[in-house]
């Protein structure tokens, strides 16, 4: 017998309205149907309500073009793009901005630690140009240039006849050759042909030892870029071979900048638990130490900071503090407790910097001084010394300068000696730097100190 028709097995199922008494095929037919109405649907009501963003560069538009059409002085789409992208990330806190052409080659100095020159620190109050001594491995240094050599001339000019602008335009211009005339300590003449490239420009201005028989060196931060952990180490290891004991950090008047490293020193002296905490807005990242890279632990240490360490710098002497590695001593800090992100905009040759994350301290304190849930502005100083504004101005002239390296020491002790002039720069000392010094001899503040 020819086997029966195949019928489906009876099924249990949930009733839906408008599928009773249908049959596979309509049913079907009737789904694929209603999808289609629905994404017709879908598709009609977007183009009655546009995208949001849209709707934003629409307006955006609208008025570009009303300036273009109707504006007195006249202005370019170039410099209504910059004004749009100033106006829009300063907008939206103290710290975000927007870097145009120029300005962001001033950024990328900063935080890259390179700069074009011919890398010469001169004395500063000369009528005519003088060297102090060259930045090791810059054109200067390969080229000969020694401490006391006068800049005469640049490229046949008389360097009297230059406007000051113009020397250093010369001495900056990037891959162009000069040709330098001048004057020796001993009185003879020399040309000298430099041509100006990417040189370091130290975040490390100084490092001394202040006092060979304790062992007391001092080493100044000015700010954080990508160079300074490189500089930081050979700093702290000549500083050792010179026989350092004990350590003055002196993060005075540094703003901050890259924040990998100020990390980077921190795990010097800290080689467990947290450095640091920075919270977005997806979360939050623990920057955790590494105990190989702890150096330095143990060594006695103090940091002087002050109203203008800030974000960091604040990193950093926030780790040093709340592990307990170092005492600080100044004033409270500035207070700011964000982290900003450099992004490069290579359309209009520019930079975003942009405010993605806040910070903790390792103990948890938030420091930024705009935001009501912070334990307070800044970081408070375990031992209080202020200075006048007379000290605080020698402080940032001494700060600003460099410390030349090792290597011309005692050729600028032998012109000092010989001029009887003080051409090396060393730290005021102010009442910040005795107090650091007397915690290190174990001087408690505002004691006398007596002699058996």
């Amino acid at each position: 017998m020819p086997p029966e028709p195949h019928t489906p097995p009876p099924q249990t199922t949930a009733h839906r309205p408008g599928w009773s008494g249908r049959s596979g095929l309509e049913a079907l037919a009737a789904f694929a149907l209603g999808v289609l109405v629905t994404l017709i649907g879908v598709e009609f009501a977007s183009r009655l309500r546009p995208d949001p963003a849209e709707a934003d560069l629409a307006v955006l538009r609208e008025v570009r073009d009303l300036i273009d059409r109707e504006y007195v002085h006249g202005t370019g789409s170039e410099h209504l793009i910059d004004a749009a992208l100033h106006g829009m990330l300063e907008d939206l806190d103290d710290y975000s901005r927007f870097y145009d052409r120029e300005q962001s080659a001033r950024l990328e100095r900063e935080t890259s630690g390179v700069y074009a020159g011919v890398g010469m620190a001169f004395v500063p109050g000369r009528s005519l140009a003088q060297v102090l001594f060259a930045l090791p491995g810059s054109p200067a240094d390969r080229g000969g240039m020694q401490p006391g050599d006068t800049l005469l001339q640049l490229n046949g000019e008389s360097l009297s006849d230059l406007p000051q602008e113009e020397a250093r335009r010369l001495l900056s211009d990037d891959g162009v050759e000069l040709t330098l005339g001048l004057r020796r300590l001993d009185g003879s003449l020399h040309n000298v042909r430099l041509t100006p490239e990417a040189v370091d420009n130290p975040s490390l201005r100084h490092a001394h030892l202040l006092d060979e028989a304790s062992g007391t060196a001092y080493l100044a931060l000015t700010s954080f870029s990508r160079r300074t952990p490189a500089e930081f180490d050979a700093a702290m290891a000549e500083l050792s071979e010179l026989g350092m004991q004990r350590l003055v950090l002196d993060l005075r008047g540094n703003l901050g900048g890259v924040l990998d490293a100020a990390l980077h020193v921190a795990n010097r002296f800290i080689d467990e638990g947290e450095l640091l905490i920075t919270e977005t807005r997806f979360g939050s990242d623990h920057h955790v130490a590494r105990p190989d890279a702890a150096r330095h632990k143990g060594l006695p240490l103090v940091v002087l900071v002050d109203r203008d360490s800030a974000s960091s710098s604040e990193v950093l002497a926030g780790a040093l503090q709340d592990h307990r590695v170092g005492v600080l001593v100044g004033e409270r800090t500035y207070g700011k407790g964000t982290v900003q992100t450099l992004r490069r905009v290579s359309a209009v040759e520019g930079i975003v910097k942009l405010t993605t994350s806040l910070f903790r301290t390792p103990s948890g304190r938030l420091i930024e001084r705009s935001l009501d849930g912070a334990w307070d502005a800044g970081l408070h100083v375990d031992v209080e010394a202020v200075l006048d504004d007379e000290a605080h101005t020698e402080l940032r002239r001494f700060l600003a300068r460099y410390s030349p390296p090792l290597e011309d020491h005692p050729a600028i002790r032998a012109w000092e000696q010989e001029s009887g002039e003080s051409l090396m720069p060393e730290p005021p000392m102010d009442g910040q730097l005795r107090t650091a010094l007397d915690l290190l001899d174990g001087i408690r503040p505002g004691a006398v100190a007596t002699a058996d």
